[in-house]
């Protein structure tokens, strides 16, 4: 699937550059320990496939690169990192970019409540994954086990 032009749908673009300045040569502070030299490459592999998928405008490759440079984050990188911030919201937001609104919830979530404890609650790191939270409620309409959206 390619990214639509509309407003809205290429919001995951947001953080491309911030994100890559975190995560390059993953910063000591973000790092977990000794970390296998394999797990790292596999991790800079997958972000590096997110990265192309961005450029290419392929936001289902995106969504998937993202999701995979995730999981692969979570086991080298500390989880209050500013770098698993970013992973969750960069996931959150390539699946908003894919219209996978409601899969979408979950890691804004995550990255939402991360970017709050790292910068505080009233940071301007958390205008875009707001926003995308909120497309995700709008495209995906979310609800809970009563109906509600959530």
């Amino acid at each position: 699937m390619k990214i639509q032009s509309k407003p809205g749908y290429l919001i995951f673009y947001w953080m491309a550059g911030l994100v890559l300045l975190a995560l390059i040569g993953l910063g000591q502070s973000d790092a977990l320990g000794a970390t296998e030299p394999g797990a790292k490459a596999e991790f800079q592999a997958a972000y590096g496939r997110y990265q192309q998928a961005i450029e290419d405008k392929d936001a289902e490759a995106a969504a998937a690169a993202a999701g995979e440079a995730l999981d692969l984050g979570s086991g080298i990188l500390a989880d209050d990192s500013p770098s698993m911030a970013a992973l969750y919201v960069n996931y959150g937001m390539a699946l908003v970019g894919a219209r996978r609104f409601e899969d979408a919830v979950g890691p804004l979530r995550a990255g939402i409540k991360r970017l709050e404890k790292l910068n505080g609650k009233t940071h301007e790191s958390l205008i875009d994954p707001l926003w995308a939270l909120a497309e995700a409620h709008r495209g995906g309409a979310v609800q809970n086990d009563k109906g509600f959206l959530i």
